[in-house]
């Protein structure tokens, strides 16, 4: 399944993750997680469906089945990004990034307004 370390490495780096981040964020050691980015082991079903989550992305993507010949936007490849951080934040810290969010988009809102 040398195709699967690849990918990982591809999910990980599109989200600015590190393997260390990926591991930690899918509740797996870095030691367990490096064997599935150097293509030493395969996750069981449940490992592989929590990896996937936490990189955005599907288990099919992962093990080489999704389509994959178009490739994402930068919108789409930052909006990404910003879900996968998301998932770590304290409900606190959430709504901090919210209310930046929404600031950025009322300012976006009256600038085409003009």
């Amino acid at each position: 399944m040398k195709v699967f370390g690849k990918k990982l490495r591809e999910a990980a780096a599109q989200l600015g993750l590190s393997s260390a981040d990926v591991a930690h964020r899918a509740q797996l050691s870095e030691r367990r997680y490096g064997h599935y980015v150097q293509d030493n082991r395969e996750p069981d079903l449940a490992t592989l469906i929590r990896i996937a989550k936490v990189l955005n992305t599907t288990p099919n993507d992962l093990l080489g089945f999704g389509e994959g010949s178009e490739k994402p936007s930068r919108h789409s490849l930052l909006f990404d990004r910003l879900r996968a951080a998301a998932q770590v934040l304290s409900e606190g810290e959430l709504e901090t990034v919210l209310v930046l969010a929404d600031g950025l988009a009322a300012r976006h809102k009256k600038r085409k307004a003009k």
